[in-house]
């Protein structure tokens, strides 16, 4: 959990190339329906070129992280995204949660939504 917390200091930065050594080459990506944009990506190189093409759309992008909650190998993240649109200035804000899966040290499946029952029924937790 450390670990994802020095992640997200380093992406509430701007610096979102951070934690990229601790994603599995197989890892797979999911942005459920809720967030900017939503779909499934297999592998690393996949995730890559679609965190180039998402990112491209803003000028600015931010994840600041504001809680952390284990479960076993899971972790749960909920974060703000702060982006400011590419071109258009427009700001964007939203709350959203990313639920972490490990195998060892690495994250073999990471999903994001916007809604903390989800996220939490996800990791195998309830409220």
């Amino acid at each position: 959990m450390e670990t994802l917390r020095a992640v997200y200091d380093e992406w509430a930065k701007g610096d979102l190339t951070a934690g990229l050594d601790l994603l599995d080459p197989h890892i797979v990506y999911i942005n459920r329906p809720g967030l900017f944009i939503t779909g499934t990506c297999y592998g690393l190189e996949e995730m890559q070129r679609w965190m180039r093409e998402f990112l491209g759309t803003w000028d600015r992008y931010e994840a600041h992280a504001t809680e952390f909650i284990p479960c076993g190998d899971t972790v749960v993240v909920a974060f703000r995204q702060l982006a400011m649109g590419s071109g258009s200035g427009v700001p964007s804000e939203m709350k959203s949660f990313a639920v972490w899966t490990f195998r060892g040290q690495k994250a073999i499946r990471l999903e994001k939504m916007s809604d903390r029952r989800e996220a939490l029924e996800a990791a195998g937790l309830t409220e």
